[in-house]
């Protein structure tokens, strides 16, 4: 293995993990649980945003590391 197929398997990795953590941060954003916390506090849970702010950066990175030549 070189390195270049180890940095593509770490990026693709990190891209199917961002994807799973938005769509988990999503699926929990329309609970019932994640609508009657923003219905009363106006903003998503913690958790919510934590999933969004994870899974951006790491399929961000994950995209950077299978484009990089």
């Amino acid at each position: 293995m070189n390195g270049r197929t180890v940095t593509l398997a770490l990026g693709l990795a990190l891209l199917t993990a961002g994807a799973v953590l938005l769509w988990w941060g999503y699926e929990e954003s329309r609970s019932l649980e994640g609508q009657i916390s923003q219905f009363f506090t106006g903003t998503a849970p913690d958790r919510v945003l934590w999933k969004y702010v994870a899974g951006g950066v790491s399929a961000v990175i994950g995209l950077v590391l299978v484009l990089r030549k």
